[in-house]
């Protein structure tokens, strides 16, 4: 989840990345689909974001919008009294 402010640039930033990657990526494997290490490379590489996600990535499973925000900003969530 992202801010408001920010989710439509985000959005077309991680479309071209995609798009960019799974360029890479074909072009790689065409090139060389007869060679057993590059299935050993891309097996590393699943692997490492795996993990990354696993143990970087907080929880944010049933969380709101405003706790997700101050979970990546390092801010306590603000309490929504009118006082």
């Amino acid at each position: 989840m992202l801010p408001f402010r920010v989710k439509n640039i985000a959005s077309i930033i991680a479309a071209a990345f995609n798009w960019l990657c799974a360029f890479i990526i074909l072009t790689i494997f065409l090139n060389y689909i007869n060679l057993y290490y590059i299935y050993l490379i891309f097996s590393a590489i699943c692997l490492l974001c795996g993990l990354f996600g696993a143990v970087a990535m907080p929880e944010t499973k049933g969380k709101s919008l405003t706790e997700i925000e101050a979970i990546f900003s390092a801010r306590p969530p603000s309490s929504s009294s009118d006082d």
